[in-house]
């Protein structure tokens, strides 16, 4: 994502920071689960985004996770606003990339057999979303070869292509997550069958 954000506004920005706040106002609450505590869960209102600078000096939010706390819409507006309507404190204010690089030295030095399973997910998801990307160019016909080539298409045909490509990623990724969730199950049930075969070939002790 870092990567990908780089690419699309570089052109576009003067400064890019990741900004750490408390938000205010949600539609929906969020609660997270104590792992040491299986009974016990937790609100939060923690919620980072991006405070875009302009070269023209404007100052926006971009919020592309607002969703989860009920903002599915706009995903950017003046940073101001932002400020007024979804933000009670500002908790930390970064230079972009910091977090992903934070990522990438923690992933390098863990040892946790899920942690680093979960940093393949991700690792393959991107791969993944590369490649559909690459499908989708190709049956749309398309000249380009970047997503931030599509910024300077004209606002009509922009619109076409961006309603497009989700659609193509919707019914992709969705028919993926299917066939995720089969081959779960079968390797669960075989995994099953297999410790449950080994309990009955054990003898009992005399």
């Amino acid at each position: 994502m870092e990567i990908l954000i780089k690419d699309l506004l570089q052109d576009l920005c003067s400064d890019i920071r990741e900004v750490s706040t408390r938000v205010k106002n949600t539609p929906l609450t969020i609660f997270r689960h104590q792992t040491c505590f299986p009974n016990v869960f937790f609100s939060t209102r923690r919620h980072d985004v991006l405070q875009i600078t302009l070269r023209n000096k404007e100052v926006y939010a971009l919020d592309i996770t607002g969703a989860q706390y009920g903002w599915p819409v706009p995903a950017t507006m003046s940073w101001d606003t932002f400020m007024d309507e979804r933000v009670e404190i500002i908790k930390e204010n970064r230079k972009f990339g910091e977090t992903a690089q934070e990522l990438r030295v923690e992933e390098a030095a863990t040892n946790d057999r899920d942690a680093r399973r979960h940093y393949q997910v991700m690792d393959e998801m991107k791969q993944c979303f590369n490649i559909l990307f690459k499908k989708w160019q190709s049956w749309q016909g398309n000249n380009f070869s970047l997503l931030k080539d599509m910024l300077r298409l004209p606002e009509g045909e922009f619109k076409r292509k961006q309603a497009s490509l989700f659609e193509f990623m919707n019914e992709r990724m969705t028919a993926l997550s299917l066939e995720f969730c089969k081959a779960t199950a079968a390797a669960t049930a075989k995994a099953i069958k297999k410790k449950t075969q080994a309990s009955s070939n054990v003898s009992p002790t005399t």
